[in-house]
């Protein structure tokens, strides 16, 4: 990913268990991509082949509707 992105939902899990992804996109020839959801409770967003990000904190809640947004700038 060479340019800045915002990707956001309404989420309601039913189970905060292991890696869960809300939204992800990639092309396979290059590798290029990300993916945003939960592992567990915490929020991530990864830029494939380049960097993984996790919250520090627990921010899902199994069966209540939340925003959830990951912001890159670059």
């Amino acid at each position: 990913l060479t340019n800045n992105l915002t990707v956001s939902a309404w989420v309601k899990p039913s189970v905060l268990l292991g890696p869960q992804r809300v939204l992800s996109h990639s092309r396979t020839i290059s590798g290029d991509g990300f993916g945003f959801g939960f592992d567990d409770a915490k929020l991530f967003f990864t830029t494939y082949t380049v960097r993984d990000y996790t919250s520090a904190n627990n921010v899902g809640v199994v069966g209540r509707w939340q925003h959830i947004a990951a912001v890159m700038d670059r």
